[in-house]
């Protein structure tokens, strides 16, 4: 293990093992839920009860475990039952969830301009610090649709709608979302869940990938920006193009919305919640496959 930070190594065999018993054969085909590891290690991780990993169990009967950087693991051998606990054996090394910052830089591109504007608006710390948060981050696009009314705005003004964008202490996975719900923002303004035909709406912004996993909860790609005023805002949900009820993109510019999310070649739509991420960079837990796995079949042990 000559070069390997230790540290790393140590927290991601850490986040192999779960919190609680689970038998991927009881789990119904279709269904998608977080399951609590026992990667507890603060210098990783700021979700309380461990880091979480998703287990999706595909229409087709293939379970996968989603892990940082949409890293997926297929379980390839289920439900090995051993004397301290079940062992399901996947086919890749789960990778220990990022912060936003490498989430943004090296995996998921399209929020550069949602982390850079934090960054300016000094709120990043805010951002990547707190616990269990949930994230609604615009993609780039809604940005520059909105670059020559943002550039005349006063930090003062912007930053009360960056914080729109942030639920503390509440990570709120997709598959909890309740239609005509709300969830509180760190600003102390409600943001309005509506669930139609198969897509889901953050006031009128939808989200275009969800459940990304961070280091501190998870962050749901979306393409529009939220704006607090008015908070009420609903999607236009008549057409699978629909406009932004309050001018589009929420400050009276146009912006069309792009149709229903896309589904993979299982139907299960599971590829919106964990989309294929950029090339990765030198960070935390990348690589760690090569040293762990030697080519080999690592197992998850659940219940030790």
């Amino acid at each position: 293990m000559d070069g390997w930070d230790e540290g790393v190594v140590s927290s991601t065999l850490w986040y192999h093992i779960l919190t609680a018993p689970l038998l991927v054969s009881l789990v119904v085909k279709g269904d998608t839920f977080a399951v609590s590891t026992k990667l507890t290690t603060p210098t990783y991780t700021k979700v309380t009860g461990g880091q979480q990993t998703f287990l999706t169990k595909r229409t087709g009967g293939d379970a996968v475990f989603t892990s940082g950087f949409a890293t997926r693991s297929r379980v390839v051998t289920e439900d090995l039952i051993f004397d301290h606990g079940i062992i399901q054996v996947v086919d890749s090394v789960l990778r220990i969830p990022e912060p936003l910052e490498a989430t943004a830089r090296f995996a998921y591109r399209d929020l550069s301009i949602f982390f850079s504007t934090l960054a300016w608006n000094g709120l990043l710390d805010e951002f990547t610090s707190a616990k269990d948060v949930t994230i609604f981050a615009p993609q780039n696009s809604a940005f520059q649709a909105l670059v020559s009314v943002l550039g005349r705005m006063s930090q003062d003004k912007i930053r009360p709608i960056l914080r729109h964008h942030l639920v503390p202490n509440s990570i709120q996975h997709s598959w909890e979302f309740l239609n005509e719900s709300a969830v509180r923002a760190a600003d102390n303004t409600p943001i309005h869940i509506t669930r139609s035909n198969n897509s889901i709406y953050a006031n009128s912004a939808r989200l275009v990938h969800a459940d990304i996993l961070l280091s501190n909860g998870v962050v749901h790609m979306i393409d529009d920006v939220l704006s607090p005023k008015p908070a009420s805002a609903q999607p236009d949900v008549t057409t699978n193009t629909g406009v932004s009820p309050t001018g589009g993109c929420n400050f009276h510019i146009t912006c069309t919305h792009v149709g229903g999310p896309p589904t993979d070649k299982d139907g299960d739509n599971d590829s919106v919640r964990a989309p294929v991420p950029a090339e990765s960079g030198k960070v935390a837990g990348a690589g760690i496959g090569a040293v762990l796995a030697l080519g080999a079949l690592l197992g998850l042990l659940i219940g030790v």
